[in-house]
């Protein structure tokens, strides 16, 4: 028994499935570079909340000192007016 077809209804592998198999490597390719670029946005947003809560634990660290400095000033001078 055979089958009888034409040239034109042979399943032509170049002509219908590269194109499909470009499409999804070019998508697979494009979804990487997207999630690379997230990942490196989230690694700066990161970064950066480090950076600022290290500024501010210097402005507290600055704080304290300038409080500890005036509360000695303060002793000193209560100490003096006593003395008097």
């Amino acid at each position: 028994m055979w089958t009888q077809t034409i040239d034109e209804e042979l399943f032509n592998y170049d002509e219908e499935v590269m194109p499909i198999l470009e499409v999804l490597a070019d998508k697979t390719i494009e979804q990487s570079i997207i999630e690379l670029e997230e990942e490196n946005e989230l690694n700066s947003i990161d970064k950066f909340k480090r950076e600022i809560k290290e500024v501010r634990k210097k402005r507290a660290e600055e704080i304290q000192e300038l409080e500890r400095s005036e509360l000695e000033k303060y002793s000193m001078m209560t100490e003096k007016c006593n003395k008097n």
